[in-house]
């Protein structure tokens, strides 16, 4: 499941013997330690006038899906670019920076808070865990018929469940799961389900403590991309529906907490398991096609890298040496373009101008000089390296 933006903070593994169960950390917890982190049905006022620009920015990134270009807030022209990271820009005094990198920007900053009635609801990777194992063929399994007072309750759980809903759930969670542990080890015939009742029970046992939380993460604002603007709010292109469930969500809360407990109780249940099922889609629709597919985000970005300075080509073997890579001039003269600027301007005292000239005349024509500062540039670099290190991989492969 998940791995990067919820895995390595929400999903891990514990042993036990020769097996790996899945662990959870407490989300309440994160939320109380996460840098600058805002509950987007609490903190945010719907009625202010920036609203949505507070909203947008707290949702989704600047960059599109594939140019994570370093930029200040305010998009300055003048300051695009990664050779401008950490820069100041004059007019929104804003730090030149990349939305996609490894620093804390993969946080999760923005959350959805539980009503303050509700005690808590099931952690959602152990919600899918558990729904995972009380599946019913053709049927709601059975923690979404628990939770879901709209459902018809099957003929077996008649004299076990005499209430409905998360309160319930939270509640009642100890006295239901050793039912369904006897149920699915005494009652049930697949063997399967058998055998994990087990693994479901020490799971439960481990992490008791953080079965339930009131603060549920949105996913970092990489994965909800612009993928086109105009310059407008109103032109703007996401680059998945996902987001949408979560301004649905953060609304139907605001709702609960707002309205709907003076004037229709009745609701509350069905309107937070809405919203609950809604907010596992969306994380699962993200951990399937936005992380963990072939062109996702992470295998594009991460494993199969986005290189600022990268070249596609046909690579064909050369002699017996399939460790090294033999570039062409003009490739070389480009991907080197950087160096050769500095080397022209600090040992050779050309301006940045004359430097750019001598640059891009030698893509087409021969130049000594150039030649040399590539040589130089190969000499120079470490004794157990012989040459200039290049990554070799087809994306979305490993290094």
């Amino acid at each position: 499941m998940m791995n990067e933006v919820y895995a390595d903070e929400v999903l891990d593994t514990f042993t036990h013997g020769d097996d790996r169960y899945i662990t959870l950390i407490d989300l309440d917890a994160m939320f109380a330690t996460s840098t600058d982190a805002i509950i987007l049905n609490r903190t945010l006022d719907y009625t202010a006038k920036d609203y949505v620009k507070q909203r947008n920015a707290a949702i989704y990134s600047r960059s599109g899906e594939l140019n994570f270009i370093a930029r200040c807030d305010c998009g300055n022209p003048n300051l695009i670019g990664n050779v401008n990271i950490d820069l100041i820009c004059p007019i929104c005094n804003a730090k030149v920076r990349l939305d996609f990198s490894s620093d804390d920007r993969l946080e999760h900053n923005t959350w959805l808070g539980i009503p303050n009635m509700i005690p808590g609801v099931l952690h959602p990777s152990a919600y899918i865990v558990f729904a995972k194992w009380l599946s019913r063929k053709n049927a709601p399994n059975y923690i979404d018929v628990i939770l879901d007072p709209s459902l018809d309750l099957p003929a077996e759980l008649a004299d076990v469940i005499t209430g409905r809903g998360h309160i319930y759930f939270y509640e009642n969670f100890d006295r239901l799961m050793a039912h369904f542990l006897h149920y699915y080890r005494v009652v049930v015939k697949n063997q399967t389900k058998k055998r994990n009742a087990d693994t479901i029970e020490k799971f439960i046992s481990n992490y008791r403590s953080v079965m339930f939380c009131t603060k549920l993460p949105v996913m970092s604002s990489v994965l909800h991309s612009i993928t086109s603007s105009d310059g407008t709010a109103e032109g703007r292109q996401y680059a998945d529906a996902g987001t949408q469930v979560i301004l649905d969500a953060a609304t139907d809360l605001a709702q609960l907490e707002a309205t709907t407990v003076r004037t229709r109780p009745s609701m509350i249940p069905i309107i937070l398991q809405r919203v609950y099922r809604s907010y596992i889609s969306y994380i699962q629709e993200i951990e399937k096609n936005r992380l963990s597919k072939k062109k996702s985000l992470i295998r594009r970005h991460m494993l199969g890298t986005r290189l600022h300075f990268s070249v596609r080509t046909v690579i064909i073997p050369h002699m017996d040496r399939y460790d090294e890579l033999y570039f062409p001039w003009s490739i070389s003269v480009n991907m080197l373009k950087l160096h050769l600027l500095g080397r022209l301007m600090r040992n050779y005292g050309m301006s940045i101008a004359d430097a750019m000239a001598r640059q891009i005349t030698a893509l087409v024509r021969y130049d000594p000089l150039i030649d040399q500062i590539m040589k130089d540039l190969i000499t120079e670099c470490r004794p157990e390296i012989p040459g200039l290190p290049v990554p070799i991989n087809r994306n979305p492969d490993f290094h």
